[in-house]
């Protein structure tokens, strides 16, 4: 993780439905204001404010502009980094279970939500040939797994940056979740 806090306080942020919420708003459609946001999400101001206020203290958000809007300070909310949320997989082991368990289901509502809403938009029937999904079930050793995820991460960060202010390039949605075999119960 590339973030200010530990990854504790990553972790309790992401468990939290609503901070979620925010992430996934600000990480889709880029910087928000807080009065962006609350049009956005159908969550109570106050939890937007807390979550906001613990999204930034984890490191995962930052304010990238601030502006005097009715009389008080409107702040403009932005990814940390492209890494932030993420989390090494020391910070997972020290997890408390129940945390990462929300944050685990946290991030597959928010990949179902995204796919189910690309599926029942327009756009699905003139995009479909550029979506893709796939499953691959293979045996790795903890090594070579572990080799997957950087080469994957470096290729995406790679590409992006060659990919910035091009023709064709557009926001892409990439979703990787790898589960290890579930332990046979005989």
């Amino acid at each position: 993780m590339r973030t200010k806090g530990d990854g504790s306080a990553t972790i309790r942020a992401l468990s939290n439905p609503v901070a979620y919420q925010i992430l996934a708003a600000v990480g889709m459609r880029g910087p928000q204001t807080t009065g962006d946001l609350a049009r956005v999400l159908d969550v109570p101001t106050s939890s937007l404010y807390r979550q906001l206020s613990r999204l930034r203290d984890a490191g995962i958000l930052r304010v990238s502009g601030e502006r005097q809007a009715r009389g008080a300070v409107e702040r403009t909310y932005a990814l940390a980094s492209r890494e932030a949320g993420a989390l090494t997989a020391a910070e997972v082991a020290a997890a408390p279970v129940s945390q990462l368990r929300a944050a685990v289901r946290n991030f597959m509502a928010a990949m179902f939500a995204d796919a189910s809403a690309f599926i029942g938009s327009r756009a699905f029937a003139r995009g479909r040939s550029r979506m893709s999904a796939s499953l691959t079930v293979t045996e790795l050793t903890d090594e070579a797994y572990a080799s997957i995820r950087r080469e994957v991460q470096a290729t995406i960060a790679r590409l992006s940056k060659e990919s910035a202010g091009g023709d064709t390039a557009r926001k892409r949605y990439i979703y990787l979740v790898t589960l290890p075999e579930l332990a046979s119960k005989t």
